[in-house]
């Protein structure tokens, strides 16, 4: 039986739908189930359905074992995941929870590192914890910064901020084909600089960058740049791991003569009057 099928088996009996006559054998196979996938909130909560001394000696130390590792890893779990589980309620999968907390400790370690390399980068939409729908279809894990010079892109003349303008972003990418994950340091050319804008935006400055490609051959620049073709100015796949937020810093750093041609075209194009 595929883990998904017993998962929905599971959850039944935990919400009182499933069949009455599960035996305590039965939920015991279950606690194992739960212990290999490492459903581990799962687990916990079928303990309870297994009525006291209705196991032989040999199964219930088994099962008290596994209810205990159940029961730190759910702990251990629930700390890092600042409050979100896999909980019944809300069907969040643990292998997302895995995935949104590794993304989530590389966005902070970023940032972290990000102000300490130059504390006048501004940084936005730094949250804390998405909401668990966001989670859950995995949206909008990303957050956005500016060097410096660059969040004039998106100040209008009153003040007010319409659109991201032209930015870094830090970006969680699931690769259908391959199943792995990835992190996009990217730059975006949005609003309030105008459309018929954008396109002169992005060749003006590969344009001035030109002689400099040599030493950036492993990233990707405009139009050739992001998941969708010609999305992007610039962009840099990295894998998802405990070390993705220093590759992110070595590459940014890299990236300084790229970063103040961008400065000075912005200040240009404001100039012109290209921005909204």
């Amino acid at each position: 039986m595929n883990e998904e099928s017993q998962r929905r088996k599971i959850l039944r009996l935990l919400k009182g739908k499933g069949p009455k006559d599960v035996d305590a054998f039965c939920i015991y196979q279950w606690v194992e189930r739960c212990h290999y996938q490492g459903w581990w909130d799962l687990g916990v909560k079928l303990g309870s359905h297994i009525p006291p001394n209705s196991l032989d000696p040999h199964y219930q130390q088994r099962v008290s074992y596994l209810l205990k590792e159940c029961r730190t890893q759910y702990n251990e779990t629930s700390k890092s995941n600042g409050g979100f589980d896999s909980k019944i309620d809300n069907g969040i999968d643990s292998n997302v929870l895995k995935s949104y907390n590794l993304f989530k400790n590389q966005k902070d370690a970023f940032i972290k590192a990000l102000r300490d390399y130059d504390k006048h980068i501004i940084i936005v939409l730094n949250w804390k914890n998405l909401s668990e729908e966001n989670i859950r279809k995995k949206l909008y894990w990303f957050f956005g910064f500016y060097p410096p010079g660059w969040e004039k892109s998106a100040i209008t003349i009153s003040g007010k901020r319409l659109g991201f303008g032209v930015a870094f972003a830090l970006i969680y990418y699931f690769d259908r084909r391959s199943a792995k994950e990835y992190v996009r340091l990217s730059v975006g050319v949005e609003s309030p600089l105008k459309d018929n804008y954008k396109i002169l935006f992005k060749d003006e400055v590969i344009k001035e960058f030109q002689l400099l490609r040599k030493d950036f051959s492993e990233f990707e620049f405009w139009p050739n740049a992001g998941v969708h073709r010609s999305g992007k100015l610039f962009e840099i796949k990295i894998p998802l791991n405990s070390n993705t937020w220093l590759e992110a810093l070595e590459y940014y750093k890299r990236l300084g003569p790229f970063i103040d041609i961008v400065s000075k075209k912005i200040l240009d194009f404001r100039q012109k009057g290209y921005f909204k």
